[in-house]
């Protein structure tokens, strides 16, 4: 299992298709890092409204799963969550 902590720097609008698969996708930085990564991370399916708690400001924890493609001899990686957290101060 992978997770990110992050900063949530956009959320986009939701697009749905015409075979109904939904997907979503937020803007985030990773926090804890020596070198913070701006990343973005996608929400699909029923995951999409696992979003409708979060602003933009908001630190999460999140549980991603890494999906790999190829597509006309590329390659494209994504990151898809499948869990999301608010990240709380103690």
């Amino acid at each position: 299992m992978n997770t990110i902590k992050g900063k949530i720097l956009g959320i986009k609008q939701e697009m749905t298709f015409d075979s109904g698969f939904k997907k979503r996708e937020i803007i985030i930085e990773t926090l804890d890092e020596k070198y913070p990564q701006i990343l973005p991370i996608n929400f699909v399916g029923d995951n999409v409204q696992k979003l409708n708690d979060y602003k933009e400001g908001d630190e999460v924890d999140m549980s991603i799963n890494i999906r790999g493609n190829e597509h006309n001899e590329r390659h494209y990686v994504n990151l898809e969550c499948w869990k999301i957290n608010a990240n709380k101060p103690e």
